[in-house]
C-alpha cells in the first residue's frame, strides 16, 4: 500500500481578497473553494492509501471532471479500472446560490469558443465555434465568424463585420462600411451606413440599400429591390428584375422587366423632369392636360365614343 503525503501549499494562508476590491462574486470565493476543494482530495488521499499497481504502467489515467459543485477525480489503471475515487462538494457563496453567479462581472474579454491563435480584442466577447473577436468591444458568435471592426458584432456561419460599429449576420455575409448591415445569405454592405439583404445582394454606395436577390445598389443613397436589379446611380429607385443600368443618372425610378443578365430592358422610367415612359398600354378613366400657353387644364374623356374636353 502507498502512502501519500499532502504537497499543497495555499498561495495566500489567510485566503483570496478580491482585486480590485469592488465587490466580485467569482474571484476570491471560487478560488479558495479550490484551495478547499485540493486539500480535501490530498487529506483524502493521506487518509486511505492507493493500491499500489504492480508496475507504474497500470496507472494509465487520472481523470477529473465537474459536475454542477462536485468535483470528482479518478485514478486509473491499465486495463481502465478505477483505482480509486474522490468526489468533493465545493462550497458555495454567502447566499447559497452556486458560488453567486446570479450576477456576473466581467472586466475584460470573454472566450467561450474563441479561435486558437487570434487576437483577443478589448472587451470582446467570442462564442460558439472558432469565433474571433479582434475589433475592440467587437462581439463574434455562431460558427467561424469574425468581428474585427471596432464596436462591430459578426453573428451566424461565416459572416465577417470588418467595418466600425458594422454588422453581418446570416450565412456568409460581409460588412465593411462604417454602420454598415449585412444579412441573410453572401450578401455585402460595403460602403458607410449601406444595407445589404437577402441573397448576393450588394450596397456598394453610401447609405445605399439593396435587397431581394442579386440586386445591386450602387449609387449613393441608391435602392435595387427585386431581381437582378440594379440602382446604378445616386437616389435612384429600381425595382422589378434585370432593369437596363442607368448610370448617367438620367431616371429617379426605372422598373425592369428583363429575363437574365444578358437581356435587361425597363418597362417604365421616370426621369428627373418628370417624364414617364411605359412599355405597354396605360389605361385610364381620364386625362388631365394643361395649356401649353394659358395653362387651364382640362380633362380628356371618352363618353360612348366621343371625345370630350372638360376644363377643370
Amino acid at each position: 500500500m502507498a502512502e501519500y503525503a499532502p504537497i499543497y501549499t495555499r498561495p495566500y494562508e489567510n485566503g483570496w481578497v478580491n482585486a480590485p476590491p469592488e465587490e466580485t462574486p467569482v474571484t476570491a470565493e471560487i478560488l479558495d473553494a479550490y484551495d478547499i476543494a485540493v486539500e480535501n482530495i490530498e487529506g483524502y488521499l493521506r487518509d486511505n492509501p492507493i493500491r499500489q499497481p504492480e508496475t507504474a504502467s497500470d496507472i494509465s489515467a487520472v481523470d477529473v471532471s465537474v459536475s454542477g459543485l462536485t468535483l470528482t477525480v479518478q485514478l486509473k489503471d491499465g486495463s481502465g479500472d478505477v483505482v480509486s475515487e474522490k468526489s468533493v462538494e465545493l462550497p458555495t457563496g454567502g447566499s447559497g446560490t452556486d458560488a453567486d453567479l446570479d450576477d456576473l462581472i466581467v472586466t475584460n474579454s470573454i472566450s467561450m469558443g474563441r479561435k486558437t491563435g487570434t487576437n483577443v480584442g478589448k472587451q470582446s466577447v467570442a462564442e460558439g465555434y472558432d469565433t474571433t473577436a479582434t475589433g475592440y468591444y467587437s462581439h463574434a458568435e455562431g460558427s467561424t465568424t469574425t468581428a474585427s471592426g471596432g464596436s462591430s458584432h459578426a453573428e451566424g456561419y461565416g459572416t465577417a463585420a470588418s467595418g466600425l460599429y458594422s454588422h453581418a449576420g446570416g450565412h456568409g455575409t460581409k460588412a465593411t462600411g462604417e454602420s454598415s448591415h449585412a444579412e441573410g445569405n453572401n450578401t455585402t454592405a460595403s460602403e458607410k451606413c449601406s444595407h445589404a439583404e437577402g441573397h448576393g445582394t450588394m450596397a456598394t454606395g453610401y447609405y445605399s440599400h439593396a435587397e431581394g436577390y442579386a440586386s445591386v445598389a450602387r449609387g449613393g443613397s441608391s435602392h435595387a429591390e427585386g431581381y437582378g436589379t440594379k440602382a446604378m446611380s445616386s437616389h435612384q429607385h429600381v425595382q422589378g428584375k434585370y432593369n437596363v443600368e442607368d448610370t448617367t443618372n438620367k431616371y429617379a425610378h426605372i422598373v425592369g422587366g428583363g429575363t437574365s443578365d444578358y437581356i435587361r430592358k425597363n418597362i417604365h422610367t421616370l426621369d428627373w423632369q418628370g417624364n414617364a415612359e411605359y412599355e405597354g398600354t396605360v389605361k385610364s378613366a381620364g386625362l388631365i392636360l394643361a395649356d401649353t400657353v394659358t395653362g387651364q387644364e382640362c380633362m380628356l374623356t371618352v363618353a360612348d365614343g366621343n371625345l370630350q374636353i372638360t376644363p377643370v
